[in-house]
């Protein structure tokens, strides 16, 4: 009868001394932080049982991708979602338990915050160009977060500035581009240009109304001011 397996050796690795490595044998079996070592009780010696292997198996793949989503989030903020759907396609293919663990994780150490995401997304959208509240909205969708959330967003950027005056700052931009075009053409163009940005058709119909089409001429531009 053959002897139990037991823990040959606990070192830390070169490239990160708080991370050890776990030996049983000659078999390399993974590393972990040296915190979750103790927190394990693993010291060398310890039988190498199936359910120790098993805890241990669970524990390495939790950290792997523990490991890549805050590589992930160092590089940039992630919503919920957005970043449980990054981490599922990575070339490590977790199960959806160890995705989810480590989501539980990152929200405990207070690394994911959707509500603090939305703001930074729609400043960053309204910084390269203005945005009014459907293209934010569908923004807000695609990466995730809840429509409770989304409307609180979007409530809170209506109250911070007028969306009739972001809308007409973006047609006073874009009317130069268009004054080589028939006064009909152009209309149509900047209607489209401002609905696809987002804001609500009743904000563009009043933007148009304010523009000075009356003494628009082929070649000139509309001054959106008078």
């Amino acid at each position: 009868m053959t002897d139990a397996p037991t823990i040959t050796a606990l070192k830390p690795t070169a490239k990160d001394p708080t991370r050890w490595s776990i030996k049983v044998g000659r078999k390399y079996m993974g590393t972990l932080p040296q915190s979750e070592i103790e927190e394990l009780g693993l010291v060398v010696g310890t039988l190498w049982t199936p359910d120790l292997a098993s805890r241990i198996t669970h524990s390495t793949s939790v950290d792997k991708i523990y490991r890549s989503a805050t590589f992930r989030l160092s590089k940039r903020m992630y919503a919920i979602a957005d970043l449980k759907r990054k981490l599922r396609m990575s070339k490590h293919q977790p199960p959806p338990e160890i995705v989810d663990e480590v989501i539980e994780k990152l929200l405990a150490k207070n690394l994911l915050d959707d509500e603090a995401y939305g703001r930074a997304l729609i400043r960053d959208i309204q910084l390269r160009r203005p945005a009014g509240p459907r293209l934010l909205q569908t923004k807000l969708m695609q990466k995730g977060l809840n429509s409770k959330l989304i409307e609180q967003l979007i409530k809170e950027t209506a109250a911070d500035r007028d969306d009739f005056d972001a809308a007409m700052s973006m047609a006073k931009k874009k009317v130069n581009s268009l004054k080589r075009l028939p006064v009909q053409k152009a209309r149509q163009r900047l209607y489209g240009q401002l609905t696809r940005r987002g804001f609500e058709y009743d904000t563009v119909s009043q933007v148009m109304e304010n523009l000075d089409w009356d003494n628009w001429a082929d070649g000139d531009a509309v001054d959106p001011w008078e």
